[in-house]
């Protein structure tokens, strides 16, 4: 089982890995549909993960966004 920590940091540097994909619309939407503040988006974006869940999900959220935005332009 990994630590908290250990899973901390490999959220943190999927949701980082990201950031450049991640539209000003994403931001606004992951907010609204995980019900988290904007700027918590923000920090996670910019590599302050605080939470296992919260950074799961959000990881989850912006996968799947940019998946569909990359099939339609495909």
């Amino acid at each position: 089982m990994q630590s908290k920590e250990v899973i901390i940091h490999k959220l943190t540097e999927r949701i980082t890995q990201l950031k450049p994909e991640v539209t000003a619309e994403d931001r606004r939407k992951a907010a609204k549909e995980l019900e988290i503040d904007i700027m918590t988006v923000m920090r996670y974006l910019q590599g302050h993960v605080k939470k296992v869940d919260t950074g799961t999900k959000l990881l989850k959220f912006l996968q799947t966004r940019i998946k569909e935005r990359n099939e339609i332009l495909a």
